[in-house]
């Protein structure tokens, strides 16, 4: 048996190996700022919550919308950071809830509105670019307190900040109707 074959194969299969898990560790390995060790971002659980609580609204459920953009929020509070579109969302939610619990009288509870309206312009202050909170407020002056010289402002500030196109779809129909009304 030929030792030092024996030892210099063993080397190159180590040196081999190590050099694998280096240009894996160095294409993978890498945290982020904000990642725990094993490379988990606490952020990317707010991230699927957030998805999950968009797909509860498109499909009608508020409720569930809202307990999961709650969530959304609280997770943010909590890691010392604030989302502007958990808290844009908590609020339209709030509203949206506000206004089903209404039923058929169309007069939607003023505390319950007060309190969206209030998450609203929490989202303004945290990201005063966002288009969505301003949208949701105009909307709210306009189709539920009946405010069109309220929600004038709104409506052009989240046209000015060109709003995604699902929202601007829904503010575009209100846009020409608060301004029309606003005139009056």
């Amino acid at each position: 048996r030929n030792w030092k074959r024996t030892i210099v194969v063993s080397l190159a299969v180590v040196a081999f190996a190590v050099a694998i898990g280096a240009a894996l560790a160095s294409a993978f390995g890498e945290r982020g700022e904000n990642d725990e060790i094993t490379g988990f971002n606490p952020a990317d659980d707010t991230r699927t919550v957030l998805a999950n609580a968009r797909a509860a609204l498109a499909g009608g459920d508020f409720a569930r919308a809202q307990r999961l953009f709650v969530l959304a929020d609280q997770d943010e509070r909590a890691r010392g950071s604030d989302n502007a579109e958990a808290r844009t969302y908590v609020g339209w939610t709030t509203a949206l809830l506000a206004r089903q619990l209404a039923g058929e009288s169309l007069a939607p509870d003023d505390e319950l509105l007060g309190q969206g309206l209030l998450a609203l312009n929490q989202a303004i202050a945290i990201d005063p670019t966002f288009s969505d909170p301003y949208c949701f407020v105009a909307i709210i002056e306009f189709n539920f307190r009946d405010d069109a010289a309220a929600a004038l402002p709104f409506v052009e500030q989240c046209e000015s900040n060109n709003p995604p196109a699902d929202v601007a779809f829904l503010i575009d129909g209100f846009a020409s109707e608060i301004r029309a009304a606003a005139d009056e």
